[in-house]
């Protein structure tokens, strides 16, 4: 029984291993490992190029701040201006704050169909108000964006001024971008320009081909910032232009409503020859017809044609009169004053451009909560602005066609992490190198880490620079030998010090020196002092920080008081040696050693005042 039971279950996992093989031999791709994509950054020879995020629709599904919106105080009525046949007549219904019958802010950059046509609209400007009253609409990206252009689509008339503005601090302030309308000088007291200055490319022009009454519905408005530009042919290379182009958030106020006339009759006329007037600017060919089912822009279906079936919701036509019936399902039938066509309706907001990352970086990511480049080329920063800590050898630059501008990682010989750059060794180098290594470690100094810090020597030659025992420490002296001979005199324990004016004028020099290094040479200790502060200098020309060596026999240094120690701080008197014509400094029995205390600054200065008032010097 036993042995039948085994055979059976030797007979399932036999077949199970023969399932899995059949598996593994039909799709032979599941074993394989994918190589990693290439970034856009590099080419297939793995050479750095230029690289940027993919062109895109920026304010889509972007959350816009309205200053006010139809609706939400009360149900509002209001009329659309409809052209069919050359006929204008008025399309009116209600505003309302939620449902069917609202129009919020969120349409602005929805994705529009022919079947569901969207759009903001303001409160309704009653008679008499303010038709001068600014409308704000504010867009945020997060990020820096390079704008390439900004498009807008009215339900209503176009406004009859307008303007852009933009903010690259992420709306902590805003400049003026563009200016709209009929008569720029009457309105903003600007002339009508579509050309900057070529001595100042970001000048702020005023357009006024976009603010006429006519179209009553759907006109549009195309805002480039680069066009009229100086440098619009070599943007990239053009700095000023770049910083022109960038924002992070596009505010756009609406200043001016059009004054409206009452009588249809007006409106057809005005109709007839403003589209007499765009025909002719086009050589008298008729105006395409647009087709009913709309045209896609951006991912985006935008609605073309105004007619009353496309309306979101039904509203009594009327050809004058002073009083309208404004039917709504479901409620009754309420009375509205006429003449309620002045406000401000946007069927559709774009804005082109794409992730600002200077030709570093072919994406932007989110990262800790933010948007910010991906960057590549050894870049960093959000906008891959700045070189990585380590790859500061040259100025961070745009990325070209022509040159990918990578960052240079700097030559510290191994032996630091991080570097800095300098402007005026970069341009001292011809413009090839400028990186300083900072924080040299492994006990080196200096602008590549290629020298040893004082108090270290070099090792032989057969260590390299960039081997981290390449500087040694100087063995130092830190007793007496066994032998003690006898010294003329002996270290008192006394924290008086006094210097006799006649000594002071006596010795030539008097500096103030700390101790770096001692080695021992033979009969003699060579000490190695950086000198802090020059009190008397003789003959012999001493400079602050100078590093000197002075070679001590040893019977003398035995005998010193205090005993010298590396890295304390002396007060140093004594005389200089004569040999070939030149000085060097000595210490000798005669010398004066007195370990330093601040106070001995004040005291030298009137030891010195009283040895020149009597002349001893």
């Amino acid at each position: 029984m036993m042995e039948h039971v085994k055979k059976v279950g030797a007979g399932i996992n036999q077949r199970k291993f023969m399932l899995l093989v059949v598996i593994l031999t039909l799709l032979p791709g599941t074993m394989q490992i994918r190589p990693k994509q290439l970034s856009k950054c590099y080419a297939k020879s793995k050479n750095p190029i230029e690289c940027n995020p993919e062109f895109e629709n920026i304010a889509l599904k972007k959350r816009v701040e309205v200053s006010e919106t139809c609706g939400l105080e009360g149900r509002e009525p209001f009329c659309r201006l409809v052209e069919e046949e050359n006929t204008v007549s008025r399309v009116c219904d209600v505003c309302e704050a939620t449902g069917r019958r609202s129009h919020p802010a969120s349409y602005l950059t929805d994705i529009n169909n022919k079947h569901n046509l969207t759009y903001w609209q303001s409160k309704t400007f009653q008679s008499g108000e303010d038709q001068n009253r600014e409308v704000e609409l504010t867009i945020s990206f997060e990020k820096e964006y390079e704008i390439s252009y900004i498009y807008m689509q009215f339900y209503s008339p176009r406004p009859a001024a307008m303007i852009i503005y933009k903010s690259m601090n992420h709306g902590r302030t805003w400049v003026p971008y563009q200016y709209y309308a009929e008569n720029c000088l009457r309105r903003f007291h600007k002339p009508y320009k579509r050309e900057a200055n070529e001595t100042n490319e970001q000048e702020v022009l005023c357009s006024e081909d976009f603010n006429s009454l006519y179209p009553f519905s759907l006109g549009a408005l195309v805002f480039n910032p680069k066009d009229g530009r100086p440098s619009e042919d070599d943007f990239e290379h053009s700095f000023i232009l770049q910083n022109w182009v960038t924002a992070t958030d596009i505010k756009i106020v609406l200043a001016g409503l059009h004054d409206i006339p009452r009588n249809p009759t007006t409106l057809s006329r005005i109709s007839r020859e403003s589209r007499s007037a765009i025909e002719a600017r086009q050589g008298r060919r008729r105006l395409t017809p647009i087709p009913r089912g709309g045209v896609t822009r951006g991912g985006r279906a935008v609605a073309t044609r105004a007619s009353k079936t496309e309306l979101r919701h039904t509203g009594v036509r009327v050809s004058g009169g002073t009083d309208i019936l404004v039917s709504n399902p479901g409620a009754t039938s309420t009375p509205y004053s006429f003449g309620s066509s002045s406000y401000y309706a946007i069927n559709d907001i774009s804005i082109g451009g794409v992730c600002k990352c200077n030709g570093h970086a072919d994406r932007c990511i989110k990262k800790k909560g933010k948007m910010v480049c991906d960057c590549k080329h050894k870049t960093t920063g959000p906008n891959c602005e700045t070189c990585k800590a380590f790859h500061k050898d040259r100025p961070p630059k745009r990325a070209t066609k022509t040159n990918a501008n990578e960052c240079i990682a700097c030559n510290c010989n191994m032996h630091a992490k991080r570097c800095r750059f300098s402007a005026d060794l970069f341009e001292k180098s011809g413009g090839t190198s400028g990186g300083v290594c900072v924080k040299c470690r492994h006990n080196t100094h200096g602008r590549y880490c290629h020298k040893c810090k004082p108090g270290f020597y070099r090792n032989n030659k057969t260590k390299s620079m960039s081997n981290r025992r390449a500087c040694r420490r100087i063995p130092v002296v830190t007793g007496a030998t066994t032998a003690k001979p006898a010294c003329p005199r002996t270290c008192s324990s006394s924290k008086a010090v006094r210097i006799p004016p006649a000594k002071y004028c006596k010795m030539e020099y008097a500096v103030m020196v700390r101790v770096t290094g001692k080695i021992r040479i033979g009969r003699r200790t060579s000490i190695t002092y950086q000198v802090l502060r020059v009190f008397k200098r003789g003959g012999m020309r001493l400079k602050k920080k100078e590093m000197i060596d002075i070679q001590v026999r040893d019977r003398v240094l035995q005998c010193l008081c205090p005993r010298l120690r590396v890295n304390r701080t002396y007060l140093l008197l004594g005389k200089y040696a004569r040999s070939d014509g030149n000085l060097r400094m000595t210490i000798d029995k005669n010398s004066v050693i007195i370990s330093w205390l601040n106070k001995y600054k004040k005291m030298l200065r009137r030891v010195a005042k009283r040895a020149r008032k009597r002349s001893k010097c």
